[in-house]
């Protein structure tokens, strides 16, 4: 039994065509389940719930990248498979090898599964990354040593699933890689090599006395000091033949 969240930005017009070769493709695939759309008034919490009490034991979210994040956090149990058919292609689906839309679903009918950490953002679980940009962060690893950018427009990366240019993270070993980029550099200035972090627990803190905002893979903003590390739970997730690990 199948459960499909369709997330509220697919509510508009212009998705209506890819939504219809979606739910087409369910049906002759024979995975269809129940159709899930959310909009102010339905409550995802309470749907999920419903449907594991009534057995289902497969749930995919259709959306983007924070459509997955959210079903993740809102399941009533995680001991369960997790599927994704994203619209277009994100940073999560390239890291599962998963294809758009209506290619996605044949992927879900196949169920190639594979085990992988979630990382927690104090209640928050993600399954993907957080960007960080600028000097004013402090990140605090392991509760043994601090890292800190040096260049103000240098790019810093805590994954638990993800790839940027040629490196890609595995989400199955237990930690979090925390990368920084280098900076843009003029054409006469000499390339930064990235720096690369192993921690299973982390904060990120800031310099001075401002509490500076981020922002979580559901779009949720939240202001430094904030605590992230590798949880307990794990998921099965399906996956493609092209994933990254």
């Amino acid at each position: 039994m199948y459960f499909y969240f369709f997330d509220s930005f697919l509510n508009q017009k212009k998705y209506s065509t890819q939504i219809k070769e979606i739910e087409t493709q369910l049906v002759d695939l024979g995975i269809d389940g129940r159709l899930f759309k959310l909009t102010p008034l339905r409550n995802l919490k309470e749907a999920l719930r419903e449907s594991y009490k009534k057995g289902v034991q497969t749930f995919v979210a259709v959306g983007d990248d924070a459509t997955l994040n959210k079903l993740i956090n809102n399941l009533p149990s995680l001991k369960v498979k997790i599927g994704f058919i994203p619209i277009n292609k994100t940073h999560l689906s390239y890291g599962l090898g998963i294809e758009n839309g209506k290619k996605a679903c044949l992927q879900i009918a196949n169920r190639l599964l594979k085990t992988v950490n979630l990382a927690r953002i104090l209640d928050e679980y993600f399954l993907g990354s957080i960007t960080l940009s600028g000097t004013d962060f402090v990140i605090d690893c392991d509760g043994q040593y601090e890292i800190q950018s040096l260049y103000p427009q240098q790019t810093i990366l805590i994954t638990n699933l993800g790839s940027f240019d040629n490196w890609v993270s595995n989400p199955a070993d237990d930690k979090l890689e925390v990368v920084f980029w280098p900076q843009k550099k003029s054409l006469f200035s000499k390339i930064d090599r990235r720096s690369l972090f192993l921690v299973k627990k982390l904060i990120i803190k800031s310099q001075g006395k401002k509490n500076l905002p981020l922002k979580t893979e559901t779009n949720k903003i939240l202001k430094t000091p904030v605590a992230i590390h590798i949880a307990k739970a794990k998921i099965d997730i399906i996956v493609g033949k092209n994933r990254l690990f």
